[in-house]
């Protein structure tokens, strides 16, 4: 059979098009048709349908997903509507900032700065060789010098990488038992290997181990990659364990202990430490109401190393220095493996906290026998947000916040308010709630939704997850990940999605 010409699938379309039930484009399943109509067009060159369809798409519900804004935008660069279609790519990039295919044409058409976080999202997911030498090429001419990717599987990770100096790379596994390291040499064969840039590929075979496992790639000082890598053995702990009925619940005589996980931004973390150091010690006490534990997660800030230093050497607070970085869910399971009595509170390093806030949290935990976990209202908390929920209001100064806090204890105390799931900016944790689910999931990537996951199971066994209406903490917010929040928060929202298939509401807003 002879393949038809473009006229010929020019004209299959419109008889397709005659024959469509007008009623698909106006029911439930309209936005399956608009964008089957506007990839056909696309297919048969017909670019000025493509747009209307794709645009259509784009305005009716549900909530167009970032390939729409894909198809609009190549629809409109065919149309020779450049600013149109790079806008479109941004939008989807928005969506979902490691879409591949709004990173492929960001790279291809953009001829601004818009290339180059297309090209650094395209190194660990692109598996065409010759848009990868694209991306490292363009990353090259911004100063990059190494570039790699990895695959993480039960018994080994596998994967690449890429260096212009002449040093070798250094791959090391670190587990519980120990370091393996091994030296890896340029592969002058390799397809990404050029007279310029030296490659090879790797693999790293994993023992069995029921902790997370750390991978790093070196090329001399430099770290070109860390990954946190899973258990591939499964835990002892079981994390969805009932709540022993002989635990008491009660205030515990120890401390709580307020955690907080340190890695950039100095400015803002020496801030939140400050404001912990007044909250220490409650106006007429001579007796501190928490303890403080940092983790210095291998911060590359001298400023912020030093000023942790100094704390601890005041004994202001107890500090753990990660010689890697573990990522969120390494340090605070790191902690938790260091406090073994009391409550705790995951504290994020750039909130500002006011005077008492670890008693009045503590006050509402053991307001009721069930109580797993308490959020208290933060300008930047999800759901918790003041006074519009589920945005970001503005940051207020230390003494701002302080005064907004006396105003919301004074007008809210004693009241506990039943939600889904706290969120981990400031989440204070009983030690019953702690004993019955155990330690943070490794299972997420870095720094979204392990919080939420900890709620929900501390809710399947039995715990009430509340929020304190009477306290009040700034939070700056996406200070560590920026502009990769949306795109962490969509991968872990799908692994939240497996392990809770009916998640009540309440859940974090893209």
């Amino acid at each position: 059979m002879e393949p038809r010409s473009v006229g010929e699938r020019s004209a299959g379309l419109d008889h397709h098009r005659k024959n469509l039930d007008v009623s698909l484009l106006v029911g439930p399943h309209a936005h399956i048709a608009l964008e089957r109509l506007a990839a056909e067009a696309l297919t048969t060159q017909e670019f000025a349908t493509a747009h209307k369809y794709a645009d259509r798409r784009i305005r009716v519900s549900p909530p167009p997903a970032a390939h729409c804004f894909v198809l609009r935008a190549e629809a409109a660069w065919r149309l020779g509507l450049t600013e149109a279609a790079l806008s479109d790519l941004a939008r989807a990039r928005l969506v979902d900032p490691y879409d591949v295919g709004a990173n492929r044409r960001m790279l291809a058409w953009a001829a601004d700065e818009r290339r180059l976080g297309a090209a650094a999202q395209l190194i660990c997911r692109e598996g065409n060789l010759a848009i990868l030498r694209a991306a490292i090429a363009e990353l090259r001419r911004a100063g990059g010098r190494h570039w790699a990717a990895c695959s993480v599987f039960d018994n080994h990770v596998t994967g690449w990488v890429a260096w212009t100096n002449a040093l070798f790379v250094e791959v090391s596994l670190a587990t519980e038992d120990g370091t393996l390291t091994s030296i890896l040499e340029p592969n002058p064969f390799h397809a990404l290997a050029s007279a310029d840039v030296q490659a090879t590929t790797f693999l790293v075979r994993r023992p069995p181990s029921t902790t997370a496992q750390i991978v790093t790639l070196r090329c001399g000082e430099d770290v070109v990659q860390v990954r946190r890598v899973a258990p591939n053995l499964t835990s002892t702990m079981n994390l969805r364990a009932a709540r022993d009925p002989s635990i008491g619940i009660g205030p515990n005589v120890d401390l709580p202990t307020v955690i907080v996980p340190v890695y950039a931004d100095a400015r803002a973390t020496i801030e939140c430490f400050e404001s912990l150091d007044k909250a220490r010690r409650p106006q007429g006490t001579g007796k501190d109401a928490f303890q403080v534990l940092a983790i210095d997660d291998a911060s590359p800030e001298v400023e912020l190393q030093r000023h942790l230093s100094e704390l601890a050497t005041k004994r202001k607070i107890r500090l753990l220095v990660n010689p890697v970085n573990l990522g969120f869910v390494g340090a605070i399971n790191r902690a938790l493996k260091e406090i073994q009595r009391g409550d705790v509170v995951l504290l994020n390093s750039d909130t500002l906290v006011p005077p008492g806030f670890v008693d009045r949290l503590a006050d509402v935990a053991y307001s009721a026998p069930n109580i797993g976990t308490v959020t208290p209202l933060s300008n930047n908390g999800d759901i918790f947000s003041f006074p519009t929920p589920n945005d970001v209001n503005p940051m207020q100064r230390y003494d701002e916040i302080v005064a907004i806090d006396h105003v919301a204890s004074a007008t809210n105390a004693g009241k506990a308010i039943d939600v889904a799931s706290g969120i981990g900016f400031c989440l204070y944790i009983t030690r019953a709630c702690l004993d019955s689910v155990g330690e943070l999931s490794d299972k997420f990537d870095r720094g979204y939704l392990e919080d939420i996951d900890l709620c929900l199971r501390a809710r399947t066994n039995g715990f009430r997850n509340v929020c304190a209406p009477s306290v009040y903490v700034g939070h700056h917010g996406s200070k560590s990940f920026q502009e990769e929040k949306r795109g962490l928060v969509l991968r872990n929202l799908s692994f939240l999605d497996q392990r809770f298939p009916e998640l009540p509401g309440g859940m974090p807003r893209l």
